[in-house]
């Protein structure tokens, strides 16, 4: 796809004939020449014409054939900065061979990009994210609930994978009954012993032969290692208890009148607590954790701004909880002040309303998760 050196440029006439073409016929070089034009200028006109590029390509690509969508998506996978509509667009292709190269390589694809398509899409396209040079432990949790053991024995055998302990005692978990996922689990730098203990009773002769070579520790050794791992395990978790139940505290306190929240909201952003944070905006907005953190990965800021808006947050601790926004969605600090700037012009009373609405439709929906027999309701913290 696209044009080579030794073709002439397309006229404009050109381009528009190929755009009047009811037969479609010609529109794989209407793709094509708009694609080289782009490309040629990235760095100077991305910011110019991306946006139109993006709305005429994204209108073509709903009608042409997955061989057409197919060669956009190979050629422009590892290309920086390209416009992100098209991007996702060809990401979320329901043809995998099509959404492949992007889910692979793309690096305009943003973390909340990627666990929104592992939550919708088919395996195909898991797997190919699972193929990602690098998968942080968010996305192999996502990754890791939907269960696919094609993708997990991929996320195993892929040494830019990171594991949360719950995700990777998942992974060993499906691994007693695969053996190839067994393969890929010994083979890892980062096995524990822990897990390596969980996995050796299902392993065969010669996997268990492999992964004593590979730990070079006695077996007293990585018995203790590994008790020592529970030990801190549980002190970990009892940690977590202890800050949550001080976040829990401290938002009755914010609702009591007796603590500031946007005082206590700037003491939690400099003590660098981002989980603590999200907590604590959720209690004061009275949203579930959830709502808060989809707003922090949200691309358009508005969400967030709203609700931080509609709990009355100075604009320093306002700032203070973007500044957690953009470092999530790692995006430029201009960002930032623009995102600020429009914070400050939000009517409040708008913003308790659009609150407001927001903690009606939490509510009715976990009341149609209950009566529906689905699970609980979110929790309103």
């Amino acid at each position: 796809m696209g044009t080579t050196s030794s073709q002439a440029v397309p006229t404009l006439e050109e381009l528009q004939d190929w755009a009047r073409d009811p037969s479609k016929e010609h529109w794989r070089n209407l793709i094509a020449a708009l694609t080289d034009l782009l490309v040629s200028n990235l760095e100077a006109d991305a910011g110019v014409h991306g946006d139109a590029y993006a709305e005429i390509v994204c209108r073509l690509l709903d009608d042409v054939a997955t061989e057409v969508r197919k060669e956009l998506s190979q050629r422009v996978a590892p290309i920086d900065h390209f416009p992100g509509k098209v991007v996702r667009r060809l990401a979320s292709d329901e043809a995998a061979e099509v959404a492949t190269p992007m889910l692979e390589h793309s690096p305009v694809l943003t973390e909340a990009d990627l666990i929104g398509i592992v939550e919708m899409m088919m395996p195909d396209h898991n797997r190919a994210i699972s193929r990602r040079k690098s998968l942080n432990e968010k996305l192999t949790d996502a990754l890791a609930k939907r269960g696919d053991i094609e993708t997990m024995r991929t996320m195993a055998a892929n040494p830019g994978a990171k594991f949360s302990p719950k995700t990777y005692r998942l992974v060993a978990e499906k691994a007693k009954t695969d053996v190839g996922l067994q393969e890929s689990l010994v083979e890892r730098d980062d096995l524990t012993h822990i897990i390596s203990l969980q996995i050796t009773p299902f392993l065969s002769e010669e996997l268990k032969a492999r992964l004593k070579a590979l730990d070079a520790k006695p077996e007293g050794g990585s018995l203790l290692d590994s008790l020592t791992e529970i030990s801190s395990e549980a002190e970990i978790k009892a940690k977590q208890r202890r800050e949550r139940a001080a976040i829990y505290s401290l938002i009755e306190q914010v609702r009591a009148g007796t603590a500031n929240a946007s005082t206590e909201a700037l003491r939690l952003a400099a003590k660098n607590q981002p989980t603590a944070l999200t907590h604590f905006v959720a209690g004061i907005a009275q949203l579930s954790d959830g709502a808060i953190e989809d707003a922090l990965s949200n691309a358009e800021g508005k969400p967030l701004a709203l609700i931080l808006r509609g709990v009355g947050l100075s604009k320093d601790a306002a700032l203070a909880v973007g500044k957690e926004r953009v470092r999530q969605l790692d995006l430029p600090e201009a960002e930032l002040d623009k995102w600020i700037e429009d914070y400050a012009a939000i009517n409040g009373r708008e913003a308790q309303h659009l609150l407001q609405v927001l903690r009606d439709k939490e509510s009715a929906s976990a009341n149609s998760r209950q009566k529906g027999g689905r699970g609980a309701p979110p929790s309103r913290r």
